[in-house]
């Protein structure tokens, strides 16, 4: 061998030895993606106890729509406490399971858990079990830092491919017990413009009902996405219902029904059974359920107003069988895209972690989520 083969062996020696080395550093690094990316270096806009703070059994879901378009064997999720010069102690015992999956987007989610998973992608990736979620640290002004206590670890890595699309991870809390006192857990929150509803005609009173239905409507811009809430109080009980949309106001009488017709029938929709207490879409005064029909999120045309109406099937009524609610005008408020939050959480307060469905509020839904921290 002459001196320069044995130079030029050598050196590929060397080159593969530093190949190596820089393969398996990069295996050993941590990297991390934080999403809402916007609060990445950015305290959030907003705070929540649950559910690590909660006692409640309940499912828990996050839609992140503004992952990176980079596969990443993702090993735990992490969250930080909002802003605070508190220092906390103590711990809890979270008697958990976790799950992660491809989803819809953030705007285009079901409030029904399971629609939301792509082509049964929903994998477990914490077997059921107890972990110990500490305190964390706080810091004033924020953002705190991402406690280690914070963190869940996955079982095993998660294959995120960075395919165009979104991820979404569903927490099972199946027991929290707390000790000490605890922070809540950073929330950021997208821009958002509210609209109005008021009302264009009277309700009838339906069969078994003191009280006219009251149909309202809490309907608001999620930078960019028209969210609107559809419920109804005091309809028949039981009763299968109608949804009216129209674009036109007006309240006519219609030999045989009840109540004046509010508004052309432009669209009309199977709006589910009212419950016993003839509520629809959500129960009492509190948060409306994520059922089909009630909840409708589309682009935001831009500013304007429609008009809605529901009808309900009640036999008692003399002429036609169906009671009539008010009619309302639907101000459409102008989009505001200022913040993009691309973020969605899902979650029930009854009915543990077998509850298919999600509750939905107006302002913290959609557009909304705990800032969570994905390692990789």
């Amino acid at each position: 061998m002459s001196v320069a083969e044995y130079h030029m062996r050598q050196i590929s020696t060397l080159l593969t030895l530093a190949a190596c080395s820089v393969v398996v550093a990069s295996a050993a690094a941590q990297n991390y993606h934080v999403s809402p990316v916007v609060a990445a270096t950015n305290e959030g806009s907003g705070s929540n106890a649950f559910p690590f703070s909660s006692s409640v059994q309940r499912r828990y879901m996050q839609i992140h729509s503004d992952m990176p378009l980079q596969a990443m064997q993702i090993k735990a999720i992490g969250f930080r406490n909002t802003a605070s010069a508190s220092t906390y102690t103590g711990s809890r015992q979270l008697d958990i399971e976790l799950f992660m999956g491809r989803t819809r987007a953030w705007n285009e989610c079901s409030f029904i858990y399971d629609q939301n998973w792509l082509q049964n992608s929903k994998m477990q990736v914490v077997t059921r079990k107890t972990i110990t979620f500490g305190a964390g640290a706080a810091a004033s002004p924020g953002p705190s830092p991402f406690d280690p206590s914070l963190e869940i670890k996955l079982d095993a890595p998660y294959v995120y491919i960075g395919a165009a699309g979104s991820l979404g991870w569903e927490l099972h809390m199946h027991s929290n017990v707390a000790t000490g006192t605890n922070g809540s857990i950073d929330v950021d929150i997208c821009s958002f413009a509210p609209g109005s509803d008021s009302p264009t005609t009277t309700a009838c009173t339906a069969g078994g009902q003191s009280t006219p239905m009251a149909h309202t409507v809490e309907i608001s811009d999620r930078s960019g996405t028209l969210l609107m809430l559809f419920s109804a109080r005091y309809c028949p009980a039981n009763a299968p219902s109608l949804l009216i949309i129209g674009t036109q106001n007006l309240n006519v009488p219609i030999p045989g029904l009840c109540a004046n017709l509010a508004t052309d029938l432009l669209l009309v929709f199977p709006f589910g059974t009212s419950d016993a207490n003839g509520d629809l879409h959500r129960i009492g005064t509190t948060y409306y359920f994520g059922a089909a029909g009630g909840v409708i999120a589309v682009p935001n045309p831009g500013a304007g107003t429609i008009y809605s109406q529901i009808l309900s099937f009640d036999a008692t009524q003399p002429g036609l069988p169906f009671a009539a609610s008010n009619g309302l005008a639907l101000t459409i408020p102008q989009s505001d895209t200022s913040k993009k939050v691309e973020v969605t959480r899902l979650f029930n307060n009854s009915g543990g972690v077998t509850e298919p469905m999600s509750a939905v509020f107006d302002t913290s839904s959609m557009g909304y989520g705990l800032v969570t921290r994905f390692t990789y």
